[in-house]
């Protein structure tokens, strides 16, 4: 338990007592980093310890490197190896609660896999019939523009709609995505598209691509 000592020195010389004033141990203070005495006695904040903690068993080990933000809370550990990585991250918890100050623990493998939507999408549909193309162009201060095309088809199912004499829906393959994984949260924007009929990839960015 963290508190802030005071030193009271009785009538008797040479004795000395410590006074803990009253604090919420429910609590930690947030602004506080180390506490010091009138002694020159310092005292980490537990976050702090258990950076240092985790700095000493895996601090020496060349494949892994630590950074700790003090400020966003946030431990990471940066692992050469993903075999290494994924034993620690099991070892590990994801998150350290102290009082009312959350420590939050990462383990990054190097060799993780780009799991931007655009490449999760790339892999979802390789192979996939209605799958056309997918490309990337640079935009405004260089953020990336992603197109995730599908091929010219229609789409219907039965769906007990009115406003069509069989009940169907009629729609594209760029709808049904976007109405799919509308509730997935990704790093970048995907526009879903629609090639143009017999097109068989991005005609008109290949130029682009060539001269970047």
């Amino acid at each position: 338990m963290l508190g802030k000592f005071m030193f009271k020195k009785d009538n008797t010389e040479g004795d000395v007592n410590v006074v803990n004033p009253p604090i919420d141990d429910n609590k930690v203070e947030e602004e506080a980093v180390e506490y010091t005495d009138k002694s020159g006695l310092k005292l980490s904040a537990p976050w702090y310890t258990y950076y240092h903690m985790i700095d000493a068993l895996f601090g020496k080990d060349s494949d892994i490197t630590i950074e700790f933000d003090d400020k966003a809370y946030v431990l990471k550990l940066f692992v050469n190896s993903s075999e290494k990585a994924d034993a620690i991250a099991k070892l590990l918890p994801t998150e350290k609660v102290f009082g009312n100050i959350t420590l939050k623990i990462d383990v990054i493998p190097a060799d993780k896999e780009d799991d931007s939507k655009m490449n999760l999408l790339q892999k979802a549909f390789k192979g996939n019939p209605i799958f056309s193309f997918a490309i990337s162009i640079k935009a405004l201060y260089n953020n990336p523009i992603n197109y995730f095309v599908f091929k010219h088809d229609l789409v219907q199912f039965f769906n007990d709609d009115l406003g069509d004499p069989n009940g169907l829906c009629t729609t594209l393959h760029q709808d049904i995505a976007e109405e799919v994984f509308s509730d997935v949260e990704f790093d970048q924007i995907v526009n879903f598209c629609t090639d143009k009929p017999g097109n068989p990839g991005p005609i008109s960015f290949d130029k682009e691509e060539e001269e970047e």
